[in-house]
């Protein structure tokens, strides 16, 4: 059913406005000196604007709704009714509005029916701002079991648009099991993913051409993970690990990833050789999560000490870097840019904005699988001050992780578990550079005010390409 999940999608977009439009408007009896709670919230947000009209359900009670959906202090372009207070806004009518009313907010009135009489709500803005977003991301979609394995699937999203399309999925490639997903600079031309299985290796695309390969170092035991393309398109970062999974059986955090042993290396796809250097390759330390400069001469990364297996929940990763010379492969002497550890905390997913200036990472309790830590939240590090902060701006009482820099670096996509606390679901957050401050984020717009309630699969590792990739043949895939 996954691969239908477009045109479902593109189908109930064109259905529920024409069944929601309301041509005589109601006008209000009483006043609410309140805004109304919308799920999801996009409430004061700020959008792109070449990004999809959103949908969202009004939490008032009510026996009936009205919305109007207007610009600026102008009268409401269009009026909407409801009898549960859920509202899918037009597309058309949505690009219309916002690209005919630039540096004005949009805005949605509310008014409910209650006992009889007609109550307005105070106006909510959405604002739309000029800096427009990368117009696709990929993402993989995942069951939290893992008996279910063989329906996953690395797709993308046209974010002016619902349209859903898959690159690969695992239905289509017999005992194999596609991931790790990343893209050069998010160039849709330049991309990876590893293929695990009886046939695994990694399958990288280079200027359309696909071929698939087995990245492993000589020095090192193990195969390649968490890649971090060189923004020249040409070298891989990746780490080699030996990963242990923890299912528990009670608490929060119900699955645990490990490392027993981690270490770094740099792929050369032309000449499909790898290398790496003492200084990163240690049994001293567990060394992860590598992460490119936009200069590429250096590379940040997560390094922390082994423990014994019954202490997985002791390891703490610090945020270091290192120099690499590419000429002759070699690495400088790493250096420690933030011991979290010191402060009982552990740091993954460094990102580098694309301006060099700033580093997005993700700050949890112990190890760095995030995604299952409920006290996961973004931190920024400004590279010209040194000081770090969290992003309370854009942090919820639940897990954040997976981010990505805009290839403008003034847009952030993330994955975020603060509707539910259950599903990982793609939340994007417009970046001031000169500020370093982040505007309210908001969820991916969907068709259908219910689409989250319903849709079981997280969307993990969430990441701007600009431009449409042509879908995977499952042929390069389980081919030697």
């Amino acid at each position: 059913m996954t691969h239908h999940i477009s045109h479902r999608l593109l189908l109930m977009a064109a259905i529920i406005p024409i069944l929601s439009a309301c041509n005589n408007r109601i006008s209000p009896e009483s006043q609410v000196d309140a805004s109304p709670r919308l799920n999801p919230d996009y409430a004061g947000v700020t959008m792109p604007i070449n990004m999809a009209a959103p949908s969202f359900k009004v939490l008032e009670e009510a026996d009936d709704y009205q919305l109007e959906v207007g610009a600026g202090d102008a009268s409401a372009s269009w009026y909407l009714r409801s009898k549960d207070g859920s509202f899918a806004l037009d597309l058309d009518k949505w690009r219309k509005l916002v690209e005919g009313n630039a540096g004005q907010p949009i805005k949605l009135t509310v008014s409910t029916l209650n006992d009889g009489q007609w109550r307005g709500w105070l106006p909510i803005d959405i604002y739309i701002n000029g800096d427009t977003i990368d117009p696709w991301i990929a993402y993989r979609l995942i069951y939290p079991g893992y008996e279910l394995w063989n329906r996953m699937g690395i797709y993308q999203r046209q974010l002016s648009s619902y349209l859903q399309e898959p690159i690969i999925e695992n239905k289509d490639i017999e005992l194999q099991c596609v991931n790790c997903h990343s893209f050069a600079k998010g160039d849709a031309q330049t991309m990876m993913l590893h293929v695990r299985g009886p046939q695994g290796g990694t399958v990288i695309r280079r200027e359309g051409h696909d071929v698939k390969v087995n990245p492993r170092c000589p020095a090192l035991p193990n195969g390649a993970v968490y890649p971090s393309w060189h923004p020249s398109g040409r070298y891989i970062a990746f780490a080699s690990n030996d990963i242990k999974q923890f299912f528990h059986l009670a608490g929060d955090k119900p699955i645990e990833v490990s490392d027993m042993w981690a270490d770094l290396m740099v792929y050369d796809v032309e000449a499909d050789k790898a290398f790496t250097g003492p200084c990163v390759s240690t049994e001293e330390w567990l060394e992860t999560f590598p992460s490119w400069t936009p200069a590429g001469d250096e590379i940040y990364f997560c390094r922390a000490l082994p423990r014994n297996d019954l202490y997985y929940d002791s390891i703490r990763y610090d945020l270091c870097k290192v120099s690499v010379d590419l000429a002759t492969q070699t690495f400088g002497e790493p250096e420690v840019v933030i011991a979290a550890s010191q402060e009982g905390k552990s740091v993954s997913f460094p990102r580098v904005s694309p301006d060099g200036r700033w580093l997005l990472y993700t700050l949890s309790d112990y190890g760095n699988f995030s995604i299952w830590h409920k006290e996961s939240d973004l931190w920024l590090l400004d590279l010209v001050t040194g000081t770090t902060r969290p992003v309370d701006e854009v942090n919820s009482d639940n897990v954040e992780s997976y981010h990505t820099w805009s290839s403008t670096g003034r847009w952030i996509v993330f994955s975020s578990k603060r509707l539910d606390g259950l599903w990982g679901r793609p939340y994007f957050a417009h970046f001031d550079p000169a500020t370093g401050t982040f505007d309210k984020p908001f969820a991916l717009p969907q068709p259908q005010a219910d689409f989250y309630d319903y849709f079981t699969r997280s969307y993990n590792i969430p990441e701007f390409i600009t431009g449409r990739v042509e879908p995977i043949s499952p042929e390069v895939v389980v081919n030697p």
